[in-house]
């Protein structure tokens, strides 16, 4: 129950859109994506949502929902800067240039709960090329039935709460003013396992945050979803 507090209140800053103007949903019809949009002044958020049960253990599934960095576009290898060019991602991510994982090296207090923290720096290529730090931190706990429970969340950083945590991190730019993605992995038992993703974020880009642009971000965020749930279930069966 205390970390299901906390998650509420980690989730209220990015999920609390109920201010907001909700003027379209979808569900992806390729990949079954739930999305929603809204918008309130000029600020325009958008939301995706996706489960599924995998027939892997729980702790295959937490490795496959992990491996950050074995994911991104390796036809775009030679815009890295952070990584070696010659490395071959084995699960397709269309426009992440590539990702590195770095220790926090600031104090921190840990929440209740929590049993790591980290930062991932991104680079993203899409008509031009963007980048951001992400704080990662896990959770581990158990449900009412005394199954394993653990969530990873998933947060793009300020330059301000970057430098706080880390030095010389990577410089935010970004479309998006605020982008949160939560795993929750739960066990069904020792052969099957539950992931629900959840992801939103929030622009005032100019051409973003209008009505005409909302179908074309549905159709990156669903197939970028599903994406994600196929390298995932690649990584359980051995696959790339």
């Amino acid at each position: 129950m205390k970390l299901l507090l906390i998650l509420i209140i980690s989730l209220s800053v990015f999920a609390d859109y109920s201010s907001y103007q909700v003027d379209d949903k979808e569900t992806h019809e390729k990949t079954k994506v739930k999305m929603i949009s809204g918008k309130k002044d000029s600020n325009r958020f958008y939301q995706g949502n996706l489960s599924q049960v995998f027939s892997h253990p729980f702790e295959k599934v937490v490795i496959a929902v992990s491996n950050f960095t074995e994911k991104c576009n390796n036809e775009l290898k030679d815009k890295r800067e952070l990584t070696d060019k010659k490395y071959e991602c084995p699960y397709h991510n269309t426009n992440l240039v590539e990702s590195k994982v770095y220790k926090v090296t600031k104090d921190y207090k840990k929440e209740e709960n929590e049993t790591d923290r980290y930062l991932i720096a991104r680079r993203i290529y899409n008509r031009s090329s963007f980048s951001h730090m992400d704080l990662v931190r896990v959770y581990e706990t158990k449900n009412v039935s005394g199954k394993r429970v653990l969530t990873i969340t998933q947060e793009m950083l300020t330059d301000k709460k970057a430098n706080a945590l880390v030095d010389n991190p990577l410089d935010q730019d970004s479309a998006f003013q605020k982008a949160f993605a939560k795993y929750t992995i739960t066990e069904i038992d020792n052969k099957s396992t539950i992931l629900n993703y959840y992801y939103a974020s929030e622009t005032d880009h100019w051409l973003l945050n209008k009505s005409i642009s909302v179908g074309k971000v549905f159709d990156s965020m669903g197939a970028s979803i599903g994406l994600l749930f196929d390298s995932i279930s690649k990584k359980l069966k051995g696959k790339s």
